[in-house]
């Protein structure tokens, strides 16, 4: 990751060492982790891949749940509503 200059100029990152005990290496002046670019794009591509599958899976579970309360539960109570929304289009 490159750092500013003063002059706003982009500054080359410092190579991550290897032999380096720490396990985070951190930037002496701003504190914050020194990260690979390599490393972000990947967790970038993951979290593009992994979102849509979570919400999928939410989806999934909350149409179960509503699958199952219509299908085994008394719907006297709850059908005229459904027609009722269905009949204005909400």
């Amino acid at each position: 990751m490159s750092e500013l200059k003063e002059g706003g100029e982009a500054a080359p990152a410092a190579p991550l060492d290897p032999k380096s005990k720490e396990a985070n290496p951190r930037d002496k002046t701003t504190g914050m982790p020194i990260v690979d670019l390599v490393e972000v794009e990947k967790g970038s591509t993951k979290r593009a891949i992994i979102m849509p599958i979570i919400m999928l899976i939410f989806l999934g579970i909350g149409f179960g749940i509503a699958l199952a309360i219509h299908t085994w539960s008394q719907t006297d109570k709850y059908e005229p509503m459904i027609a009722l929304v269905s009949k204005y289009d909400f």
